[in-house]
Order: C-alpha cells, then sequence, then structure tokens
C-alpha cells in the first residue's frame, strides 16, 4: 500500500503493490470474496477487514496508498477503514458515481488508483477536497506513500523507477517484480525494499497482470516466505 508501479504492455498493464507496515500487523494471503455479488479477489487486513489492494471479476483494479499529497495527522472522525472504502469503490459500476456519493470526510487521506477497461482514474482525498485525475494508459508510473516518505526521498524512488526501466528494457516486464524486491540505495528506510528500526518495512508484494490471457494476481509474504497464485479473477 505504500510503493506502487504501473507498466504498460503490448496488450495491457502490470500493477505491482509493495505493502510498507509494522511487521506485527497480520494480513491474510487474497481470497475469493463476495461483495454485492461481485467476485473480488484480495489479501486482507485482519484488523479491519480490508485491503490495499483487489481485482473484481469484472476485470476492475483498486489500488490503495495512504496520504494524498504529504504527511497527514488524523483526525478523530476519520472512523472508517480506506481498506473497506477500496473495496466499497468496487461494488459500484460506474467510479465516478462512487465519488460522487461517498462520506470521505470519515476516512484518513489516501490515493485510490482504480483501473477498468479504457479507464484510468487516480482519486486523492486529502482530508478536505476529492481530486480526481484520469491518467494515461500508456505511460509508466509509481507512486510512494507521502505518510512514510518525503518529497526528496518520493522523487529518489522515482528515479530508481526509471532507471530500472532503462537497464530492464529487455527484460520480460522490466522485471518489476525483481524492482520490488531488492535494493536500490544505501539507505534502507527509504529504499524500495525497504526496513526501519521500529519495526515498518516491506511485508509483502502483490502484482496484477492484465493480459490478452486470462487477468492474474499473485503475492509473495516476503515475512512467511512465501508465495501465492496465481489467481484469476475475470468471470
Amino acid at each position: 500500500m505504500c510503493t506502487v508501479s504501473y507498466i504498460p504492455l503490448a496488450h495491457g498493464y502490470l500493477l505491482t503493490s509493495s505493502r510498507d507496515e509494522r511487521i506485527q500487523r497480520e494480513t491474510l494471503p487474497p481470497l475469493a470474496y463476495c461483495h454485492s455479488r461481485k467476485k473480488i479477489i484480495y489479501p486482507k487486513d485482519v484488523r479491519s477487514g480490508g485491503t490495499w489492494i483487489a481485482a473484481c471479476g469484472d476485470a476492475t483494479v483498486a489500488c490503495l496508498l495512504n496520504g494524498a499529497f504529504e504527511k497527514h495527522e488524523k483526525k478523530s472522525t476519520q472512523v472508517i477503514s480506506r481498506g473497506m472504502m477500496l473495496l466499497e469503490s468496487l461494488e459500484h459500476e460506474a467510479f465516478e458515481e462512487f465519488v460522487e456519493n461517498f462520506d470521505f470526510l470519515q476516512v484518513e487521506p489516501f490515493t485510490l488508483l482504480t483501473i477498468k477497461e479504457n479507464s484510468f482514474f487516480e482519486l486523492k482525498w486529502n482530508g478536505e477536497s476529492t481530486f480526481l485525475n484520469k491518467l494515461e494508459r500508456c505511460k509508466p508510473k509509481i507512486w510512494s506513500s507521502p505518510t512514510l516518505y518525503s518529497l526528496e526521498q518520493r522523487i529518489e524512488r522515482e528515479k530508481w523507477f526509471y532507471q530500472w526501466l532503462t537497464t530492464k528494457s529487455n527484460h520480460p516486464d522490466f522485471d518489476m517484480m525483481g524492482f520490488h524486491n531488492s535494493h536500490h540505495g544505501e539507505d534502507k528506510t527509504f529504499d524500495i525494499l525497504m526496513k526501519r528500526p521500529d519495526g515498518m518495512q516491506t511485508v509483502s508484494i502483490t502484482q496484477i497482470r492484465n493480459s490478452l490471457f486470462t487477468p492474474s494476481m499473485i503475492h509473495v509474504d516476503l515475512k512467511a516466505k512465501n508465495s501465492y497464485g496465481p489467481f484469476f479473477y475475470t468471470v
């Protein structure tokens, strides 16, 4: 939920999410759940019941990062889990309808990415206003959570991302799982594969592949050193 990369493919895309979280926080590997008669596959956060990345049976994909533009302080009124909000967004047929009708005042700031058919939306909520952008499907991009990484660190991580794309241009899919699962700098506290003395670290990597073949999800639990999938999520 804290580092996300997007890579366009010849016929689809690759979305990869690193979960940077307290090592004590428990999560479950991906399973298929039913929400409003929709099949949704996602890894589950045990404490909140929500998720940071999910794929729906209609080929809609959603991915969440904490924070919008800068680090924030949680308000007492922000009581709805961002991970549960993500799942609710997938229950709507149109993403714009969800944005128009949901009460974001009860949710901490976030960045939510949603991909469906030819649309690619980035929704940011800073605690006061929503900012909805339509992104280009043909351009690679990386996001780093502002709750964990300063602007300078996010810029440095972006440099690593584009350097990786250049050096791995002949590798299938640019080896994005390798990008998320390796070190790029000398300071591990803001590396892509990050680790901090307070127990915050990259605990898992989840990757969604949408292509001409059946769209799928794979999940790597770095704590347990287990891999799960692929899970096929279209009806």
